[in-house]
């Protein structure tokens, strides 16, 4: 019982994660009382809110923060048997003058969009990109709905952002010109460049 009414004043219990900071800054902000969450910290509390997303956004934001100067994408085709597929790759350039190369799982099956997949499967690869997702919907989320700028790139629209119980993530098959914006407002860089064809692609944003 101790546990439980810890749990609904918004205290972790035991490891277990009761309101992720979304909720947290929705309350704080006045949005919503924690009675509006009841029914969810419960549910949380009885499995043990064991996702390993939570406990990836716990391990990326103790990253040190950095400044990215410059990201280029490449996507590579090829063709078996469902059609033409896609495979990533994503360099990371910061203003330390470190590097980050991301190497993106190839597309397969059929009836989505593969450029934009192929380049969500590489993003997935970064802990720092994470980061930087969580930081800007962090952000968008105490504002008040029409002041908000996401896109589809982030993985939240299909579920409604007011009921977001789950952590932002990099959506696959929203199109490219969805996943580069999702890039451009994350990092507040901008799309300057692309090339594509057949068989290659190539993108650059920078400042």
């Amino acid at each position: 019982m101790a546990a439980k009414a810890k749990a609904l004043q918004g205290e972790d219990v035991d490891g277990v994660t009761v309101l992720t900071d979304f909720e947290q800054g929705k309350i704080e902000s006045g949005r919503f009382t924690i009675e509006h969450y009841k029914s969810r910290i419960l549910k949380r509390l009885e499995k043990g809110y064991a996702w390993e997303k939570i406990e990836k956004y716990k391990k990326v934001m103790t990253l040190s923060s950095k400044t990215v100067n410059c990201i280029t994408i490449g996507v590579d085709w090829s063709k078996n048997i469902y059609g033409m597929q896609a495979a990533a790759t994503v360099t990371i350039i910061y203003s330390d003058g470190s590097q980050e190369y991301l190497q993106g799982d190839r597309t397969g099956g059929c009836g989505y969009d593969k450029r934009s997949s192929a380049v969500a499967y590489a993003l997935r690869e970064s802990d720092y990109m994470y980061k930087l997702l969580y930081e800007y919907v962090n952000k968008q989320m105490i504002l008040p709905a029409e002041k908000r700028r996401f896109s589809s790139g982030m993985g939240i629209f299909s579920y409604g952002v007011d009921n977001l119980d789950y952590l932002p993530f990099f959506e696959y098959g929203v199109g490219i010109n969805s996943t580069l914006h999702t890039v451009e407002l994350i990092t507040g860089l901008s799309h300057e460049t692309e090339h594509e064809t057949k068989n290659s692609d190539f993108y650059i944003i920078t400042k």
